[in-house]
C-alpha cells in the first residue's frame, strides 16, 4: 500500500505524455504513478487550475476520469461549455476534444489517466 498527505505533494512541470498543462496558472501533482508508486494499470493526478487559467483545448487516444474537489469552473467539451464545480465528475471519452477553466474560483480536481505502458498508439 502506498499512503501520501496533500501537504507533502508538490507541483511539477507536465511530463511530455500531454502538453495540456504546461500553461501559467495551472498546477500539475503527480499523486500515484508507475515511475515513482509502481502503479500498475492507471495514474492518479492533482491538478488546480487559478481563475480564468485554463489547460489547452487538446485531445487524446485514452479516456480520462475527472472528479472536481473544490473551486468552479467550466469543462469545454467539443463545442459544448458546461459549468462544473464541486463533487462534478465525468468520463472524457478517447478522442474528445476537451478543456478545463477556472472560474471565479481556483479549480482543484483529480484526474485519473491509464499509465502510458497501457495507452494504445493513435
Amino acid at each position: 500500500m502506498k499512503f501520501k498527505k496533500r501537504k507533502n505533494l508538490t507541483p511539477e512541470a507536465i511530463d511530455n505524455t500531454t502538453e495540456a498543462c504546461a500553461y501559467e496558472g495551472v498546477k500539475y501533482y503527480p499523486v500515484f504513478t508507475s515511475r515513482r508508486d509502481g502503479a500498475t494499470n492507471f495514474s492518479m493526478r492533482l491538478f488546480e487550475i487559478a481563475p480564468g487559467k485554463s489547460t489547452a483545448k487538446h485531445k487524446h487516444s485514452y479516456e480520462h476520469e475527472v472528479y472536481i474537489l473544490s473551486g468552479d469552473g467550466f469543462l469545454l467539451l467539443d463545442d459544448k461549455k458546461i459549468k462544473i464545480g464541486k463533487d462534478d465528475c465525468f468520463l472524457i471519452e478517447p478522442y474528445e476534444f476537451h478543456q478545463l477553466i477556472g472560474g471565479e474560483n481556483k479549480i482543484s480536481f483529480i484526474c485519473i489517466v491509464p499509465n502510458r505502458e497501457k495507452i494504445q498508439p493513435d
